[in-house]
C-alpha cells in the first residue's frame, strides 16, 4: 500500500478545485462523507485515472453513504449496551470517580473492537463493491474468514488508518481558526482512507 499516494491524489485531478469544495461541503452530512470513502475505494479497485467522485456521481455517493453507515452501525451494536451502563452510572455517580473508572474502561474496549469490526468493515465493503448487495456487509462468518486469510493486508491497513485520522486531529487543530479548514481535512481523511482500503481490497483480489 502507498500512504503518500493516498494522501495526494486528490490534488492529481484536474478538477480537485471544485471536487473538494462540493465534497468538503456535502460532508457535513456525515453519511456522505462514507460515501464519498467507498466510491474512491471503487474507483482505485477499478483502476479509474481520477479516484475523487465528480458532481455525477454523487447519487451513487450518496447511496454507498447510507449503506456502509448502516452496516457501520450493525457492526458496532455489541458495543451498545456496555455505552449505556457508562452512560447511566456518569448519571448516578454524583462523585464521578467511578464512572470516569467505567467510561476509561469502556474506551479501551471500544477501541480493542474497532480494529476487527474495521477489518470485517473492510472485508464487507470489498464484497459490497464487487456484489452491490448491503447483504454482503451481514456475512459476518464469512467475512470473518476472510479476514483471517488475509491479515497481513488488514493489520497494514489499519496502522496506515491510524495515521490518517492522526494526521486529520493535528491538521484539523492547526487549522480551525479558519473555521472551514477543519471540515477541509476532515474530508480528504476520509477520501485517502478511501483511497488505502481501495489499495487493500485491490491487494487481497490479486490475492485470492
Amino acid at each position: 500500500m502507498d500512504f503518500v499516494r493516498a494522501i495526494k491524489f486528490p490534488f492529481e485531478d484536474r478538477e480537485w478545485p471544485v471536487k473538494l469544495v462540493i465534497g468538503s461541503l456535502l460532508s457535513w452530512v456525515p453519511f456522505v462523507s462514507t460515501g464519498y470513502q467507498i466510491s474512491v475505494a471503487r474507483n482505485v479497485m477499478q483502476q479509474k485515472e481520477n479516484p475523487l467522485p465528480g458532481t455525477e456521481d454523487l447519487g451513487k455517493v450518496i447511496t454507498d453513504g447510507v449503506m456502509g453507515t448502516i452496516a457501520w452501525i450493525i457492526y458496532l451494536i455489541p458495543l451498545w449496551p456496555f455505552i449505556f451502563v457508562s452512560m447511566c452510572i456518569s448519571g448516578a455517580d454524583n462523585d464521578g470517580g467511578f464512572a470516569t473508572c467505567v467510561s476509561c474502561c469502556v474506551t479501551i474496549l471500544a477501541f480493542a473492537y474497532a480494529i476487527p469490526a474495521s477489518m470485517l468493515y473492510v472485508m464487507g465493503l470489498y464484497r459490497y463493491i464487487n456484489t452491490g448487495n448491503f447483504s454482503s456487509f451481514i456475512q459476518i462468518g464469512s467475512l470473518w474468514r476472510d479476514v483471517t486469510a488475509n491479515m497481513n493486508a488488514l493489520v497494514t491497513l489499519v496502522v496506515y488508518l491510524v495515521a490518517v485520522s492522526i494526521l486529520a486531529a493535528v491538521a484539523g487543530t492547526a487549522l480551525v481558526i479558519t473555521c472551514v479548514g477543519p471540515l477541509v481535512v476532515a474530508f480528504l481523511a476520509q477520501v485517502a482512507i478511501g483511497h488505502l482500503i481501495g489499495q487493500a481490497a485491490s491487494s487481497i483480489k490479486q490475492a485470492a
